[in-house]
C-alpha cells in the first residue's frame, strides 16, 4: 500500500489551506492510500533550529532532539510527502520551513553522496 504522509502547516484547521488539505485527505483515503496526517501546528512542533538539532557536517550519524528523531520516523515510515501551506511573503510559512531544516538534515535527508531518502515523491 502506498503511505502518505500529509503535512499541513497553517495555524487554523478552517482555512482555506485547511480545507484543501482535508479534501487532498479525502481523496487519497477514497483512492486506497494510508495517511499519515501531520498538522504541523495542531500538534505543537517548535520550528526553531537548536543545537541538537543542527548538522554536524563531520557526523552524519549524530542524532536530533527527540522531537526531531520521531518525525524522522514518520517521514521513513512513507513512499509520499505532500505538503499543503499558503505562500506568505513569496514563500512557505516559518513553520514548513523549520520542519524542513530541523528534520530532513545532514545524514538523514542527504550526505556529500546524495540522498538517503526512500521517500519515492515529494509534493
Amino acid at each position: 500500500m502506498n503511505r502518505v504522509l500529509l503535512v499541513l502547516a497553517h495555524p487554523r484547521a478552517g482555512s482555506l489551506t485547511g480545507q484543501v488539505a482535508a479534501r487532498v485527505r479525502a481523496r487519497l483515503v477514497h483512492a486506497g492510500f494510508d495517511i499519515d496526517f501531520l498538522d504541523l501546528y495542531a500538534e505543537g512542533f517548535d520550528p526553531r533550529m537548536r543545537p541538537e538539532d543542527e548538522p554536524d557536517w563531520a557526523d552524519p550519524d549524530k542524532p536530533g532532539s527527540p522531537e526531531v528523531e520521531g518525525h524522522k520516523a514518520r517521514i521513513g515510515r512513507t513512499d509520499h510527502v505532500l505538503a499543503v501551506f499558503p505562500v506568505w511573503w513569496s514563500g512557505p510559512p516559518a513553520m514548513l520551513r523549520g520542519w524542513i531544516e530541523r528534520t530532513w538534515a545532514h545524514g538523514f535527508a542527504y550526505t556529500r553522496e546524495g540522498s538517503n531518502l526512500a521517500v519515492r515523491s515529494t509534493l
